[in-house]
């Protein structure tokens, strides 16, 4: 049975992470309607969050932790004491952000890396990742902006309706992947842009290759 004065603590404890998130936000000049479209999440959700009306888990917490580009020990601090152990912090991994894509023979070649990204391992579920820029508003029906990171884990297939990175003629685009008897259709969510239509077989010659599958985008300011 939780007491009383457990209850009080656990209440405290996330009061105090929410005035963390608040404070940080503040000093990263972020809106609330700004994390919360960082996180695909709604306004009210992140305000809730900083006044400890609702529970943060820890995972998610990570993920706030990105987006406001802070330690996740940052949005911990002051618990440090409380509920008798130290809540779970993120293991973090160095993940690159590629400039360029290019295949050799049948290798995902990550060229012209641009830098690192600090990533909760829990995000990376099996395989190798990488991050990639959006360059366009292709899927911004799906809140991916231009300019968003992309955190794609490599696999030469997909499953139908999933958000894939696609080599076209040697150019990355971002698209939903379906595949229809022989052919691949290649669609946006952005109304304004026509499906690319490619024969199946032909993903195994030069004209379109798989990159992999958008695991998460983050949005950047």
């Amino acid at each position: 049975m939780i007491t009383i004065n457990k209850t009080q603590e656990i209440s405290r404890f996330y009061e105090i992470v929410g005035s963390n998130i608040r404070k940080h936000r503040n000093i990263g000049q972020l809106s609330l309607q700004a994390l919360g479209d960082a996180l695909g999440l709604t306004k009210k959700t992140i305000q809730r969050y900083e006044t400890g009306e609702i529970k943060v888990d820890m995972d998610r917490l990570s993920e706030i932790a990105v987006a406001l580009n802070v330690e996740f020990a940052a949005l911990l601090e002051g618990t440090e004491t409380m509920l008798g152990a130290e809540p779970r912090v993120a293991e973090l991994v160095q993940l690159p952000v590629a400039g360029k894509l290019s295949f050799h023979n049948d290798d995902l070649q990550v060229r012209e890396i641009k830098g690192y990204e600090a990533t909760p391992k829990d995000w990376i579920k099996e395989g190798e990742c990488f991050y990639l820029q959006a360059r366009d508003d292709s899927m911004s029906s799906a809140g991916i902006a231009e300019g968003d990171l992309l955190l794609i884990q490599k696999q030469d297939k997909v499953a139908d309706g999933e958000i894939a990175v696609v080599l076209v003629n040697g150019e990355p685009v971002l698209r939903r992947v379906y595949c229809q008897g022989d052919h691949f259709i290649l669609l946006s969510d952005n109304v304004k842009l026509s499906p690319i239509i490619r024969e199946a077989r032909a993903s195994y010659g030069s004209e379109i290759r798989f990159v992999g599958r958008v695991l998460k985008s983050i949005a950047t300011y």
